[in-house]
């Protein structure tokens, strides 16, 4: 709250950091705020501190102890090799992040970031939260609601032109996307969905079988079988096969 522009992941100042297990309990709503913010370039998300006013508007009326940034809480470029790694990992780590935290948004203008979608359509499609839809998150809504209704994520990503800073991360969004309408359509009930997805999205999990929910989940071919019907999206398990 003391800045006035985000600060860049420095490995000289790891001890300004609060370093919690993201996982259920500990990244929680409570207390934990994930940023959802526009990168405005390549060298830095907001080299003037504009959306950092915005965000400190927000959280000033809010009770929170810690909050997530990518451009703060992830190593930047040039990453040496163990940077590089915990990169990675952590990149994999958002959908987990967006979930169980709350969620703090500021988006000045409709852009149509990858990102930006799967961050609005997570927190939308699993939580019960329709009275907080804001202006700046319509179109996103908009389109999370075509993909879930509609045309599905491919055709509405390249319908609306996103795209990714890396462009490297769209094939990650969009199977991340993917499984989030595949179990938005055949787990109505959220509470069972968000353990689903708690279980899923972790790193290290490749494949995930729930008799009780005749639910198997396999993300390294990419298919989601549910009493006995399969449904593909694309793999986000070993991304380098």
């Amino acid at each position: 709250m003391n800045q006035s522009e985000l600060a860049k992941w420095d490995p000289t100042q790891l001890e300004r950091y609060i370093l919690l297990p993201v996982d259920y309990g500990f990244a929680n709503n409570e207390d934990c705020f994930f940023i959802s913010h526009y990168w405005r370039s390549r060298i830095h998300p907001d080299p003037q501190g504009e959306d950092l006013k915005s965000f400190h508007e927000d959280l000033d009326k809010s009770d929170w102890s810690y909050a997530w940034v990518d451009w703060t809480c992830m190593p930047q470029v040039p990453r040496n090799q163990a940077q590089d790694w915990y990169f990675r990992r952590m990149l994999r780590t958002i959908p987990l992040l967006v979930q169980d935290c709350a969620f703090e948004w500021r988006f000045p203008t409709f852009e149509p970031r990858a990102w930006i979608l799967f961050e609005v359509a997570s927190w939308l499609l699993n939580h019960k939260i329709s009275q907080w839809l804001t202006n700046d998150m319509e179109q996103f809504a908009l389109h999370t609601e075509e993909m879930v209704r509609g045309n599905g994520v491919i055709p509405t990503l390249e319908k609306y032109g996103y795209r990714c800073t890396n462009s490297s991360d769209l094939r990650l969004v969009t199977g991340w996307l993917e499984i989030l309408v595949i179990l938005h359509k055949i787990l109505p009930d959220i509470q069972k969905r968000q353990e689903t997805l708690d279980k899923i999205y972790h790193p290290s999990v490749g494949a995930y079988w729930n008799p009780d929910l005749g639910l198997r989940v396999n993300k390294n071919e990419g298919t989601i079988e549910h009493n006995q019907i399969v449904y593909q999206f694309t793999p986000v398990f070993k991304l380098t096969a």
